[in-house]
């Protein structure tokens, strides 16, 4: 993609994931009109735009979920904007920003996506991307979203570790299948065994605050699940955690009870993984 961005010639990039495809024949050029016109409006060119995302599914099942991960894509919180969207922006923020990191061969999107949003802003574009659901399908709905969740929590705490142990976090299309849970947990465990209580501690601890800093997420699915019994696109939960819960637990009393709720979720899932895996 940097090789890419250096060759390009026209003054504005669009990056697009070969499975995601734009859905209408003038999608990107009002795309491109409304970022122009944002940029305008704030008189630089530190904003990128995403589109929200549709999944293209081949299996039933798992509607809510999907629904949830299609309705965070349109948000632009800190984490909801990666790849599968779209990045647009002008070639001058992207050569500011030192373009994709490539110190780790993944996550370069969401790495890039946090760099924009720390020196800039994002602004979700008109229009609907459509990206293929072939992991989630082939993987295991459920399997997928708690290796994601994983990942994105030790690359926020600094858990290099992990990812320099752990097997094919990222396997290629082609060699999709379901996904075996039992051994991320038993090199989570290792990892956590073999570098002491005192590192240890610190990663949970550090994933408290994680997890306490995402909470506004459980409170978004309770506006999705309205949304999709009463059709009100109204985030009255999502307005409740930001304005009153999200202020009450950012302390250290909610991150430690972040910490129990992550602790018992951890031994639960291993527990289960380890009997079902093999099934």
């Amino acid at each position: 993609m940097n090789k890419a961005a250096r060759l390009a010639t026209a003054p504005f990039l669009l990056f697009l994931h070969a499975d995601s495809v734009l859905l209408s024949i003038d999608q990107l050029h009002n795309a491109l009109s409304s970022l122009k016109a944002y940029l305008a409006h704030r008189g630089d060119h530190r904003a990128a735009g995403h589109f929200r995302i549709k999944f293209k599914r081949t299996l039933p099942g798992n509607h809510l979920a999907y629904r949830y991960y299609e309705a965070k894509s349109a948000l632009n919180r800190p984490e909801c904007t990666n790849g599968d969207q779209g990045f647009m922006l002008h070639r001058e923020f992207f050569d500011a920003l030192g373009g994709f990191d490539e110190s780790m061969d993944f996550l370069e999107d969401q790495r890039f996506a946090e760099t924009v949003r720390q020196n800039g802003e994002w602004i979700t574009l008109p229009g609907v991307i459509q990206t293929s659901a072939r992991r989630f399908e082939q993987e295991g709905f459920a399997r997928r979203m708690i290796l994601s969740a994983l990942i994105m929590n030790f690359h926020a705490i600094g858990f290099r570790e992990f990812f320099e142990q752990a097997p094919e976090l990222y396997r290629t299309q082609q060699r999709t299948t379901r996904l075996r849970m039992t051994p991320y947990f038993q090199l989570i465990h290792h990892l956590n065994e073999i570098s002491g209580a005192a590192i240890s501690r610190q990663r949970w601890l550090a994933t408290g605050k994680y997890v306490r800093n995402h909470a506004w997420q459980l409170f978004f699915f309770l506006d999705v699940v309205r949304e999709r019994i009463t059709g009100s696109k109204k985030r009255s939960f999502l307005w409740l955690h930001d304005h009153i819960i999200g202020c009450a637990i950012h302390n250290t009393l909610g991150t430690y009870f972040a910490v129990i709720l992550a602790w018992v979720w951890y031994k639960l899932a291993r527990r289960w993984y380890r009997a079902v895996d093999y099934y």
